[in-house]
C-alpha cells in the first residue's frame, strides 16, 4: 500500500436502509473504485502471517471524492482491453493468484515433512511384533 499511488477497494452499495443494492438479476452490487492513496488514512496494522512482504495494511478512506471513471461493477463490468485474460472475472482473476500462493505453501508444507522424515527415525520392526507389545 505504501509503494502505491492509488487504491483499489470493492464495496457493496447500500439500498438506503443499511442492506446491500441488488441489480435487476438480484445479484448484489459490488463496486471498485480507485483513489488517491494521499486521501487515505493508513492504520498499519495489518499482520497477516506468511503475507508480510505484500506491504498491505489496514487503511480507512473518508470523505473522499472519487470521480465516475475511477469507478466500476467489478463483478459485471466487461474488459475494455485483453478480453481474453480478463474475461475470467474477479474471481477466476484472484484464483490465479491464490493458486500460487497455495501451491507454494504445500510445497513448503511437503519440504519440511521430507526433512523432518530424514532426520526422525523409528525402532525398527513392527510394534506388533515387539515383546513390549504383549
Amino acid at each position: 500500500f505504501s509503494h502505491a499511488t492509488y487504491s483499489h477497494s470493492a464495496a457493496f452499495v447500500d439500498d438506503g436502509t443499511g442492506k446491500p443494492a441488488k441489480d435487476d438479476r438480484g445479484n448484489v452490487i459490488i463496486m471498485c473504485a480507485h483513489a488517491p492513496i494521499s486521501q487515505h488514512k493508513q492504520l498499519g496494522n495489518w499482520d497477516v502471517l506468511g503475507l508480510g512482504g505484500t506491504g498491505s495494511i489496514d487503511y480507512a478512506a473518508e470523505d473522499v471524492f472519487i470521480a465516475d471513471d475511477l469507478v466500476f461493477p467489478i463483478l459485471t463490468a466487461p474488459p475494455l482491453r485483453q478480453k481474453e485474460f480478463f474475461s475470467l472475472g474477479v474471481v477466476g482473476l484472484a484464483a490465479i493468484g491464490h493458486t500460487g500462493w497455495a501451491l507454494g505453501t504445500g510445497r513448503r508444507m511437503l519440504d519440511e515433512i521430507a526433512k523432518f522424515a530424514r532426520s526422525k527415525s523409528g525402532r525398527a520392526g513392527l510394534i506388533g511384533e515387539s515383546e513390549k507389545f504383549w
